[in-house]
C-alpha cells in the first residue's frame, strides 16, 4: 500500500505503571497537508491535483483490501516532500471481515466531516455500501477543501433552513432529502463560480456530483457499477486526476 503511512516498529512499554501498546510510523517531514497549505505562497494547481490523485489511490488501496478509512480529513493526509501524500490514522477504520470495538458506531470518524445521511441517523442496510459510500463522500469533501477550504457537509448544512438541519429535523431522511438535494444543487452552482477555467470547472463539478450526492443510492460512479457491480470504485477518478494533473503541468488548465 504505497499511499498508506507505514508502521516501522511497535511494542509495549510501561507508563505510570500501566502497560501501553505503541506503534511508530514513518516520519512525514512535511506534516499534514494543512501545514503544507499554510506555508504555500500561492495556490498550486499541479500540487493540488497531484494530492487528490494520491488520496484517491490511497483510498482505492484500502478498499481493494476490504478496508474503509472512515476518518479521511486534512489532518489525516500527510505530506512527504519526496514521495507525495499518504493516508494516516487508521484507528477508526472498518474491515469487512474483522471486528473492531468501534464497529457499532454509525460513523466512527469526525462528525464534522460525516456524510449527511449519517448526520441524520440514516443507516444504509448494506453495510459495505454505507462504509465505502462514506469514504467516497469524504474524498469529495477533501477535494472541496483543497479548492475552497470548506467541508462538504459544512456548506450543505449551512444552506438549509434551520428546521431542516440535523439534530432539529424530526422526520425521516427520505423526507428531508428534497431540501438536501436543493441545497446541494445550490452549492454546486456556488462552487462552479470558483472555477474560471471552464474545462477544470466542468471536471470538478462532475466529480463532486458523484462523490458528494446526499442520496446515497445514487452517489458513486455509475459507469463503474455497470461494469463491476459497485458504485464506489475509484479507478476512473485515479485516472481522471492523473490526466488533470498532466494538463495543469502542461498549462492546459489553470486556477487562480
Amino acid at each position: 500500500m504505497s499511499r498508506i503511512v507505514r508502521a516501522i516498529d511497535g511494542g509495549k512499554t510501561s507508563v505510570n505503571g500501566q502497560t501501553v501498546e505503541y506503534l511508530i510510523f514513518e516520519e512525514a517531514k512535511g506534516g499534514d497537508i494543512r501545514k503544507y497549505l499554510d506555508s504555500a505562497a500561492q495556490f498550486d494547481l499541479v500540487w493540488t491535483l497531484t494530492c487528490i490523485h494520491n488520496v484517491c489511490v490511497g483510498v482505492q488501496q484500502l478498499h481493494n483490501a476490504s478496508i474503509a478509512h472512515q476518518d479521511l480529513k486534512p489532518s489525516n493526509v500527510l505530506h512527504f516532500p519526496e514521495e507525495g501524500e499518504k493516508l494516516a490514522d487508521l484507528g477508526r477504520a472498518w474491515h469487512k471481515s474483522k471486528f473492531s470495538p468501534h464497529d457499532g458506531l454509525a460513523f466512527a470518524g469526525d462528525l464534522g466531516y460525516a456524510p449527511p445521511e449519517l448526520l441524520y441517523g440514516y443507516l444504509d442496510p448494506d453495510e459495505s455500501d454505507r462504509r465505502f459510500g462514506a469514504d467516497f463522500y469524504l474524498v469529495g469533501s477533501m477535494i472541496l477543501f483543497l479548492f475552497t477550504s470548506l467541508r462538504a457537509s459544512q456548506i450543505l448544512v449551512s444552506a438549509l433552513n434551520p428546521i431542516h438541519r440535523p439534530r432539529v429535523w424530526r422526520g425521516t431522511y427520505d423526507d428531508v432529502l428534497p431540501y438536501l438535494t436543493h441545497a446541494f444543487a445550490d452549492n454546486l452552482s456556488m462552487v462552479s463560480a470558483e472555477f474560471p477555467d471552464r474545462t477544470l470547472g466542468t471536471e470538478m463539478i462532475e466529480v463532486l456530483e458523484q462523490m458528494c450526492d446526499p442520496i446515497i443510492r445514487t452517489r458513486g460512479d455509475r459507469a463503474h457499477r455497470a461494469r463491476y457491480g459497485s458504485r464506489f470504485g475509484l479507478q476512473r477518478f485515479v485516472s481522471r486526476f492523473d490526466r488533470l494533473r498532466m494538463a495543469a503541468l502542461l498549462g492546459r488548465i489553470h486556477h487562480p
